[in-house]
């Protein structure tokens, strides 16, 4: 006959081993950030949408073949999701935001020019263009074009004469 075994034996019916005490929160001290934000002032920040696919080491090096900047950026990964590139100038900068939406295999890229906030969901924003198509010519105008962009919400008119929004 097999031979059972008892409860402590088994380790049932004990108590859970105490937690450790927690630590308090890290106090950083005020100090001056303007040096810090003004050298941050040409920065980008992206978010992968698919951290399974996308990483973003493989990110930036594939949007610098894009935007023909090989050599002139400064980058860096910020954890699993999210990446920092730092441009030399503001044209070239307001450049690649202007052209955007970009993706990566197939899953958009979120990408917003870097701005002094504390917010796990910093950049939190996808911008699409959209070319409105069927508009009769004898509607053809901006008061058309700025009806129909106050039914998507937020958005920016780039170009009337071509319908996009």
């Amino acid at each position: 006959m097999d031979r059972r075994y008892s409860r402590s034996e088994k380790g049932k019916w004990q108590a859970p081993p105490e937690l450790p005490a927690k630590r308090p929160p890290v106090r950083i001290p005020a100090t001056d950030c303007e040096d810090l934000i003004e050298a941050n002032r040409l920065t980008v920040i992206g978010r992968v949408t698919n951290p399974l696919i996308q990483k973003p080491r493989a990110v930036i090096d594939f949007m610098e073949q894009v935007w023909k900047l090989e050599g002139r950026l400064e980058e860096r990964v910020l954890g699993l999701e999210k990446f920092q590139i730092k441009f030399k100038t503001e044209s070239e900068l307001l450049q690649v935001l202007e052209n955007d939406p970009y993706h990566y295999k197939r899953w958009m890229l979120l990408l917003q020019r870097w701005e002094p906030t504390v917010s796990d969901q910093f950049p939190n924003s996808i911008s699409f263009h959209v070319k409105i198509h069927g508009i009769p010519l004898q509607y053809w105008s901006e008061g058309t074009i700025f009806t129909i962009r106050q039914n998507f919400g937020s958005c920016v008119v780039r170009n009337v004469k071509e319908d996009k929004i």
